[in-house]
Formats: C-alpha cells, sequence, structure tokens
C-alpha cells in the first residue's frame, strides 16, 4: 500500500499530483483528490441532514441527481429486499 492509494491523503498533506512520477499520478485515478474531498462533502452533509435532521427530501435529492452533481461517480442505489 502506497500513499497514493489514498489520493484525499496527498491532498491534506498538500502533496500535488504534479510532483509524483507519472507512473504513481496513473495509479491515482481519474476523480482528483480535491473533487474527491467534494463528493465526500456533499455526500455527507446530505446524510446527516437526513438522519439528524430529517430533511429527506435534501438526501433523495442528492441521490436522485448524483451523476448532474459528480459524474464521474458511479452510484449505485439499494433497492432494499422485497
Amino acid at each position: 500500500m502506497a500513499f497514493t492509494d489514498f489520493p484525499v491523503l496527498l491532498d491534506l498533506f498538500g502533496v500535488p499530483r504534479s510532483e509524483l512520477p507519472a507512473v504513481e499520478q496513473a495509479k491515482l485515478g481519474t476523480i482528483d483528490g480535491h473533487r474527491i474531498s467534494e463528493v465526500i462533502q456533499v455526500s455527507l452533509n446530505a446524510w446527516f441532514n437526513w438522519i439528524l435532521k430529517g430533511k429527506v427530501a435534501d438526501a433523495d435529492s442528492l441521490l436522485k441527481h448524483i451523476k448532474e452533481v459528480f459524474p464521474e461517480v458511479d452510484l449505485v442505489q439499494h433497492q432494499g429486499s422485497e
């Protein structure tokens, strides 16, 4: 396991991608660390609104329009057991 397995940590410690070798840059994938931080922040915010404040509409809206907000994120919505 390398530091580049966690792009968000690279951003937290201020290591720009441009300073990494090309091989390591390729391992980081297509989502930039700053972008994934934004994805996590927005998702957690919607989750906490849903759980703590009962704002179901906010969480449902995020799930419904996730591809519009973050086109690089592939979200699979759980349908539940029937």
